[in-house]
């Protein structure tokens, strides 16, 4: 039942865009609750289908979803935010704000996590050159991770963005993540 009310008010929201307020503070509410992971998947589709689909809920949804993934025990919900953020938030007018919860995950999580998250630590890198030496210092100090991928990611990542070269950026870090 609760599936079929997030529906409706994704739904609504494509009808009443100028709502989008507080749809959304009504769908983050649902990710607080103690429920299963096939509600929590339906509830970020939602809010991601707004954030896609109504550019002014960008922002708040965004930071909505970053709250989720502070406590969020679904390895692929939060996948799947860090993907989003990557491709949504180094567009934002202040892209800064959503390196802080990126890097919490790199910092706090298992090994999966921590590398979609250095993907879109890289992404603001090299789509913001202002914000490039500090996500090069970041993963400067990701690249002494005890995990073989973590660090080899972060390598990875840091030379590219080292060399800044626009091509190399845009094949092999601003092209469609996985």
């Amino acid at each position: 039942f609760k599936i079929v009310v997030v529906e409706s008010i994704q739904s609504l929201a494509s009808k009443y865009p100028k709502k989008y307020n507080s749809m959304l503070t009504f769908l983050s509410n649902f990710l607080r609750d103690g429920s299963k992971y096939k509600f929590k998947k339906t509830v970020v589709a939602a809010i991601e289908t707004m954030i896609k689909e109504i550019p002014e809920a960008k922002n708040m949804g965004l930071l909505q979803l970053c709250e989720f993934i502070e406590d969020c025990e679904h390895v692929h919900l939060t996948q799947r935010v860090l993907n989003l953020l990557g491709q949504e938030g180094p567009s934002m007018k202040r892209p800064r704000k959503f390196i802080r919860f990126i890097y919490n995950r790199i910092m706090l999580e298992d090994a999966p996590v921590r590398c979609t998250a250095i993907t879109a630590l890289a992404r603001f890198g090299a789509f913001c050159p202002d914000l490039l030496p500090s996500v090069n210092i970041l993963l400067q100090r990701i690249m002494t991770s005890d995990d073989d991928e973590v660090r080899d990611r972060a390598t990875f990542f840091h030379h590219i963005l080292s060399l800044q070269s626009k091509s190399f950026n845009s094949a092999y870090i601003l092209n469609e993540m996985p």
